[in-house]
């Protein structure tokens, strides 16, 4: 298995655009943004922000977050794990 970290880390990237979106955006790129109202109050804010720093986000049954608990800290790598049928994809983020 490839360890798409230790590629990474060397400074290799699956893509030349690398770093791209974090400005304005190149020729071809687009933003997908959603919203969608969880609901109002303290009590809805407390849910969202525990289901967030659970990755509840990732519970999708073929989705997995690595690390799949813990604390979420700024510059932090977090890994997806895709599983389909017999083929399995991962990759990370910083």
């Amino acid at each position: 298995m490839v360890s798409f970290r230790r590629l990474s880390d060397a400074g290799f990237a699956s893509y030349a655009a690398v770093g791209a979106t974090a400005r304005d955006l190149p020729a071809g790129f687009n933003v997908d943004h959603d919203r969608v109202r969880l609901g109002v109050g303290a009590a809805c804010y407390r849910r969202a922000v525990t289901s967030i720093r659970s990755w509840k986000m990732f519970d999708l049954g073929w989705l997995a977050a690595r690390p799949e608990r813990g604390t979420i800290e700024t510059g932090m790598t977090v890994g997806a794990l895709m599983e389909v049928e017999c083929a399995r994809s991962s990759s990370s983020i910083t």
